[in-house]
């Protein structure tokens, strides 16, 4: 669905800025 796509691209936009800080917030 459309909240699917937004997670992916918002996750891939993350990602790509800083890998290491962002998934210490996304698993808190």
């Amino acid at each position: 669905g459309d909240f699917l796509v937004h997670f992916m691209d918002m996750a891939r936009d993350e990602l790509l800025k800083k890998p290491d800080e962002i998934s210490v917030e996304k698993l808190q």
